[in-house]
């Protein structure tokens, strides 16, 4: 993703939770201006902590998706929202349930709710040929490629796979 934006850049994480992908460009980018919003103010309390940690400088707002960001298109928006399908529970990771919030992991519609409703008003957010970088299920690859096609027609669309070689990350330009 840095290669995108070898320079200055403007970026959106969506769901940012403790602001470990937002966190983390802003440290090895400084020169990008990064927005971390969550709809949990609990979530921004750890996120503000963290970029205090690192010495970064982020901006932060309680927002659910894009409802409370100012509609100055950016260069990217990146976001790892809730995704997994409550049905899935009785296979995660003992780990994740334990120590991860509810909000931050599950999502209605099998888990697409909220990839439906970002669809919906990213373009408004970024700037033509900027991108949206997203992370799925394993399993969602072919019903987000269906909601992309409706949602984002003209969109570029790239998946990618992770190191156990599931797809689950997805690169969208936007035209």
């Amino acid at each position: 993703m840095l290669d995108d934006y070898p320079t200055s850049a403007r970026g959106i994480d969506v769901g940012t939770g403790s602001g470990v992908i937002g966190l983390t460009l802003l440290a090895e980018r400084p020169q990008f201006e990064m927005t971390l919003v969550d709809v949990s103010p609990a979530a921004l309390a750890v996120a503000k902590r963290n970029a205090a940690m690192l010495e970064v400088t982020p901006t932060l707002r309680q927002s659910d998706l894009l409802t409370q960001v100012p509609d100055e298109p950016v260069d990217f928006v990146i976001a790892n929202l809730p995704y997994i399908d409550r049905a899935e529970m009785t296979v995660m990771d003992e780990s994740t349930k334990q120590f991860e919030p509810e909000l931050a992991l599950y999502a209605e519609n099998h888990g697409l709710a909220l990839f439906i409703r970002l669809f919906e008003t990213v373009q408004a957010y970024v700037k033509p040929g900027g991108h949206v970088y997203l992370e799925f299920g394993y399993q969602q690859q072919p019903a987000l490629a269906r909601m992309i096609a409706l949602q984002l027609p003209a969109a570029l669309v790239e998946f990618r796979r992770d190191m156990a070689g599931q797809p689950r990350m997805v690169k969208i330009t936007l035209d």
